[in-house]
Formats: structure tokens, sequence, C-alpha cells
């Protein structure tokens, strides 16, 4: 599975919105919809958030 399967799955588990997601973490929602839909890589500092709020390694996420 890639990041951005992840990141979106993730996100439905834990009944976030992509809006809710975007402001916990300081960015658009159209930015968290690139990263969803692989347009674009999030920046490690914002995987590190991620993973924080969804208490979950970084290696998961990135697939280590």
């Amino acid at each position: 599975m890639n990041l951005s399967t992840k990141l979106k799955q993730l996100r439905i588990a834990h009944n976030i919105t992509q809006s809710q997601l975007a402001d916990k973490i300081n960015v658009s929602k159209s930015t968290i919809y690139a990263w969803e839909s692989a347009k674009r890589p999030p920046k490690i500092k914002h995987i590190i958030a991620i993973a924080k709020i969804y208490n979950i390694t970084v290696d998961y996420l990135i697939g280590l």
C-alpha cells in the first residue's frame, strides 16, 4: 500500500475530514487532497505530524 492510500485510509478510519486534518497540521484542504490522490508527497515535517496525530510510526507511513 502506498503513502497516499494509507493517508486516506487512516483519515477515514479516524473519522476526520480533510479540512479537520488540514487544520491540525496547518495546511490547506487542497494539500490534503493532493497527498491522498498522489499528486504530490507531503514534506517530512507533515509526515511526522500525521504520525503523531494517528499515534503510528513514520516507518509505517512510508512503508518501512
